[in-house]
């Protein structure tokens, strides 16, 4: 916010729901199938954010 000169407000709480979206999708998937969730998510963790680092930086480079 500060290096955008953005609105330290709107950024606090922009974080606090960007992680609990985050933290609340894996608590969430834990919960209802177990172990299993957990494990698949452990398996895949690499790809997932590769895929959003890409993703990310395709929508920075298109849109902005």
């Amino acid at each position: 916010a500060g290096a955008i000169q953005g609105n330290i407000f709107l950024f606090i709480i922009g974080a606090l729901v960007g992680r609990l979206i985050r933290y609340g999708i894996t608590g969430y998937l834990v919960h209802r199938f177990g172990a299993a969730a957990l494990a698949i998510a452990e398996r895949n963790i690499k790809p997932i954010t590769i895929a959003a680092i890409i993703f990310a930086l395709l929508y920075i480079w298109l849109v902005l």
